[in-house]
């Protein structure tokens, strides 16, 4: 057992060598604990590009016949246990401010243009990555890890490559995939990779792009897509609404017009109940007026008898003194245009139904006609002129109307 103190760790080991035939024969079993992780890689800048405490466990054995066939044949494994562990110049954050740029890009995206953003960025930054596991294997005097995985945030990193201690040599690539949240795309990787080659003490690094772009450009695709639509979904809505508003512009027109036409039919309506209204007092005027002046005739009819009485006195045939009897005062006759009284008296020859004596009576017509012939009835107003008897014949006690 050959333990040793580094600064700021402990190795210890047991190592076996042996010789047969001029072929060397090494075996060893190598452990570390807590050796600072800035002691095992290399600087940029001064500066270490990862920081923490590592420790190890590995088992190995070679053979050959120089040295240099002892370092390049030897086989083995092991496992390298990592805390704290801080990676410079790989920045887990820079996913918001690389969307941000990439936004502001005009026209097509490539990985032309999104190489110096990335660039740019990857370097501004470090990786807190804690606590990481990584087994490895020996083989031709080669360290070798694969699928590595840790996570720093929400930023998964995953690497593998090859380490040549004797030769100086490295060959690994780191990659950081980001989580892209509501940015999203179907068959986007928002991931960025980092190739290391070279010496092993100051190797060169490469950012391969590829990935990223091709995100980039879906992602770009998808928000013109969904802006083409939200136009599109503004315009049919805007349509829709015209629609709308000329229809109910259309209702609205129509309501009106119907209540135009509504009052327009009331005032009608009112009009015509007015005129109706009109016609009806001008009627009951007349109707008033003419039965005022049928009463005034009335009141003026027993003068006027009495005056024939005297004149029938005179006179025994019940003539004039024209030799025609006298027209009452109270005889009237319909017209076309209204009732008027008039002197015209018809006589008419009746015969006495008890007696079967003729007399001569008055009668009035009571249709309207130029002459009495056109009347289809004639009322009888009295007997035998002048008597004032209203009965049609001369025998007394009879006192009605007939109708021929």
């Amino acid at each position: 057992m050959l333990p040793a103190c580094g600064t700021g760790g402990k190795i210890s080991g047991r190592l076996m060598m042996s010789n047969g035939e001029g072929t060397g024969i090494m075996q060893a079993k190598l452990a570390a604990d807590q050796v600072d992780v800035g002691d095992l890689v290399w600087k940029r800048g001064g500066q270490p590009v990862a920081t923490g405490k590592a420790s190890f466990t590995a088992a190995l054995e070679t053979t050959g016949r120089s040295m240099d066939e002892i370092a390049h044949s030897a086989t083995g494994s092991g496992e390298l246990r990592l805390s704290v562990l801080s990676v410079e110049g790989v920045n887990t954050a820079m996913f918001a401010p690389l969307l941000g740029s990439a936004d502001k890009l005009q026209g097509d995206i490539t990985a032309d243009k999104v190489r110096p953003l990335v660039s740019g960025l990857v370097r501004n930054g470090a990786a807190t990555i804690g606590s990481v596991t990584i087994p490895f294997n020996i083989g031709g005097g080669e360290i070798r890890v694969q699928n590595v995985q840790a996570k720093a945030g929400a930023v998964k990193l995953a690497g593998e490559g090859r380490f040549d201690p004797v030769d100086d040599i490295i060959d690994a690539d780191l990659a950081m995939t980001f989580d892209p949240g509501e940015d999203t795309v179907a068959g986007g990787d928002p991931t960025v990779s980092l190739t290391y080659g070279g010496r092993l003490s100051a190797p060169s690094e490469r950012i391969d792009v590829g990935a990223i772009s091709n995100f980039l450009s879906l992602r770009h695709f998808e928000q013109e897509r969904r802006r083409v639509e939200t136009l599109q979904a503004s315009v049919l809505e805007k349509q829709r609404l015209r629609r709308e508003v000329a229809y109910y512009n259309a209702l609205a027109v129509d309501r009106q017009a119907a209540r135009l036409k509504a009052e327009a039919d009331e005032k009608a309506r009112q009009a015509a109940a007015a005129a109706a209204e009109r016609q009806r007092l001008d009627a009951e005027a007349a109707a008033a007026k003419a039965q005022q002046q049928q009463q005034q005739q009335q009141q003026q009819q027993p003068a006027e008898g009495a005056g024939q009485g005297n004149a029938g006195q005179g006179n025994a045939t019940g003539q004039g003194s024209s030799g025609q009897p006298a027209a009452p005062s109270n005889c009237r006759r319909w017209t076309s245009s209204s009732l008027r009284p008039c002197r015209v008296w018809a006589p008419v020859a009746e015969t006495c139904p008890a007696c079967s004596t003729e007399a001569l009576v008055l009668g009035v017509p009571e249709r309207t006609g130029s002459d009495f012939g056109e009347a289809d009835r004639v009322r009888l107003i009295g007997s035998r002129w002048p008597c004032p008897c209203p009965c049609p014949c001369p025998c007394p006690g009879q006192a009605e109307h007939r109708e021929p």
